[in-house]
């Protein structure tokens, strides 16, 4: 009798450890991060990755990973979170994972309320259309991107910035395309205490408009400074697109870089802070 009734006690047990995990697994979280680094094409930079999800759990935003299935089956229009956050990485490695139902499923839960945010690849991701010039002496290649949250163009690598074939002088980690730059945010959408801060610059877009194309109202959140140069060019851009707002960002404010080593950016990360904020209506 008592072993019986010690099975059952561990039964029961068992049964509200179960549903107590899937409770809190099943409500809704803050950020849904795009995450392939399991697939069979790796796109997702790993490093960003974790200092993405470094940054949510400091400011006690709640997060998981998304799988490309589960935007391409659909899942992605369930409640299971409010942005859908799309790392840097490889952008045309993107175009691979997710196909076309995926692209339409993004756009369904962008447009009935979601937030977007693109960071490097992930701007150049949700981009009409790309142009890609690696290097000052390499030719300008142009790419139709088939999401188009964004009705512009994602232009990189930026003019006056590190080219993405420079060498860094680094013997590990970041060897090519990668440096610190300073942008000048624009403090009265984005909350944050200084107006210019160093951010990795790794090969990210600019962004402009296509002119026969109708746009949502798109805000410059931030410019690159550039050193040899007066022009202010995009480095954030801001804009509706149906019932849901898209944040794209050129730079990488999760981390920053010296002395060949990646470091959390306590900087950006209150850029990104903000960020979040204003996608969720904050």
């Amino acid at each position: 009798m008592l072993i019986r009734l010690a099975n059952l006690i561990v039964v029961v047990l068992f049964l509200l450890s179960y549903l107590a995990g899937f409770s809190i697994g099943s409500e809704r979280q803050d950020v849904g991060i795009y995450n392939d680094t399991f697939s069979e094409n790796k796109g997702v930079w790993r490093q960003g990755l974790v200092a993405i999800k470094a940054m949510l759990k400091k400011y006690g935003y709640t997060y998981r990973d998304i799988w490309p299935e589960e935007i391409n089956n659909g899942e992605i229009l369930g409640d299971g979170f409010k942005i859908l956050l799309v790392p840097g990485g490889w952008a045309a490695t993107y175009n691979v994972n997710i196909r076309p139902p995926g692209f339409k499923n993004i756009r369904a839960f962008v447009g009935k309320g979601g937030g977007f945010l693109g960071i490097c690849a992930g701007a150049y991701f949700a981009c009409d259309v790309i142009t890609w010039r690696p290097g000052p002496h390499a030719f300008e290649e142009t790419y139709d991107y088939p999401l188009n949250l964004f009705g512009g163009t994602g232009r990189g690598v930026v003019p006056g910035l590190k080219p993405w074939t420079s060498p860094t002088g680094c013997g590990s980690g970041i060897k090519k395309g990668a440096e610190m730059v300073v942008i000048k945010v624009d403090t009265n959408l984005l909350h944050v205490g200084r107006n210019h801060i160093s951010m990795l610059y790794y090969g990210g877009p600019w962004f402009t408009l296509t002119p026969s194309k109708k746009h949502g109202k798109v805000k410059t959140a931030a410019t690159y400074v550039l050193p040899k140069s007066k022009r202010e060019l995009p480095a954030m851009i801001f804009f509706p697109y149906h019932k849901g707002r898209v944040f794209l960002s050129g730079v990488h404010p999760e981390v920053s870089f010296s002395d060949c080593q990646l470091h959390p950016n306590p900087e950006g990360w209150e850029v990104m802070n903000s960020i979040i904020s204003l996608l969720l209506h904050r």
